[in-house]
């Protein structure tokens, strides 16, 4: 029978969620949590692939599933059978699930275009001496850290130290019935995106009297000491984005033929348009 639902195309994705399994996942959060994770396997593409890392236990940082598509039969098992392990005096650590999540994507045989983590805590600890190593890790392997903070106790500092030094997004989430809803919008997010760390390259013609001076609408740009060559940075694209440039340069007289330029700037932008094949009418309304 032939499918003819629509259909959605999209990059393809690879996805590691990492998870607290400590004590304070009791009743209705360890309920909510798992209905998150089954939401982000339902709406996997295709070719998407979710990985599945825990933290807050004795073990440390544990991988319960590694790069698996949506059509693994697995995945319900897996996802029933999550339930709070840690016991309440142990120390809950989000960097150490970062860091086996950054194991499970390194390991990889093949990879899709797209990588990133999805980092979900309720801890209110964290050891910060160990995000500068796992950020390193990301970056280097172009690996964005989205995190999702859960109630009011949870500890900030390190999750949006992960997110921002990674290009990615924190998310506060107070209530943690909208968990799923916040979850839903970043897996949409990332499967919209056409282009990852887009930078523009301008370069002027050689021979060229003019230089750049300013560049407006961009990330961050950067210039050559000369001002022949720019490049700006525009982070990621998504289908449908447009983005709007502002390119200032300044042109710089020919001395060797100054006598035959027109020292009046208006003067000098009617001549190069008659010059082009245009009239002189736009002289007649000059002000």
């Amino acid at each position: 029978m032939r499918d003819t639902g629509p259909t959605t195309f999209h990059v393809p994705l690879d996805l590691v969620v990492v998870i607290p399994v400590s004590s304070s996942m009791q009743g209705l959060k360890i309920t909510l949590l798992r209905d998150a994770l089954k939401f982000l396997v339902q709406n996997l593409g295709p070719r998407d692939r979710m990985g599945l890392v825990t933290f807050g236990s004795s073990g440390g940082g544990v991988p319960l599933v590694g790069m698996t598509t949506k059509a693994w039969n697995g995945w319900g098992k897996i996802l029933n059978s999550l339930r709070p392990v840690g016991q309440k005096s142990l120390r809950a650590d989000v960097v150490e699930g970062a860091n086996v999540a950054m194991d499970l994507l390194m390991q990889r045989k093949s990879n899709n275009p797209i990588s990133t983590i999805l980092l979900i805590s309720d801890s209110s600890t964290s050891d910060p001496e160990s995000v500068d190593f796992v950020v390193s890790r990301a970056e280097a392997a172009k690996v964005g850290i989205h995190s999702f903070g859960l109630g009011l106790t949870h500890k900030p500092d390190t999750l949006i130290e992960l997110s921002t030094r990674t290009k990615a997004c924190y998310t506060y989430v107070k209530d943690w019935m909208m968990l799923r809803e916040c979850v839903a919008g970043c897996l949409g997010s990332l499967q919209s995106t056409s282009h990852q760390n887009v930078k523009l390259k301008l370069r002027l013609p050689e021979g060229s009297p003019a230089k750049f001076v300013k560049i407006s609408g961009a990330l961050h740009t950067t210039k050559r000491a000369t001002g022949k060559d720019a490049e700006a940075a525009l982070g990621d694209l998504r289908f449908g984005d447009k983005r709007d440039i502002l390119v200032q340069l300044v042109i710089q007289p020919d001395n060797a033929t100054q006598e035959h330029v027109p020292q009046d700037p208006w003067q000098s932008l009617v001549s190069g348009l008659e010059a082009l094949g245009g009239g002189s009418d736009g002289d007649e309304q000059r002000v």
